[in-house]
C-alpha cells in the first residue's frame, strides 16, 4: 500500500491541508466507488464536474480529495 506522500511527490500540487502520513487503498474519480482509504480526484468534465460530490466522497471515507478549486 501506498503512502498519501509519495503519491503528491510525482504531482504538482499549489496546497496540502492535514497528513499526507496515511496508506491509501485506492484512487477513484467516481464518488460512488469511494471507501475508507481512498483519495477521491474531482476532475470537471463537460457534463458532470466532480466537485460537487466532494462532501459525498468524505462521507464514504475518503481519506484525501485532490481538486482544482
Amino acid at each position: 500500500m501506498k503512502q498519501l506522500k509519495d503519491i503528491l511527490r510525482a504531482i504538482e500540487t499549489k496546497e496540502v491541508v492535514g497528513s499526507v502520513d496515511v496508506s491509501v487503498l485506492s484512487i477513484e474519480t467516481d464518488s460512488r466507488k469511494v471507501v475508507a482509504g481512498t483519495v477521491f480526484v474531482a476532475i470537471e468534465g463537460t457534463v458532470v464536474d466532480g466537485h460537487s460530490f466532494v462532501d459525498k466522497a468524505i462521507e464514504m471515507g475518503a481519506i484525501a480529495i485532490v481538486c482544482t478549486r
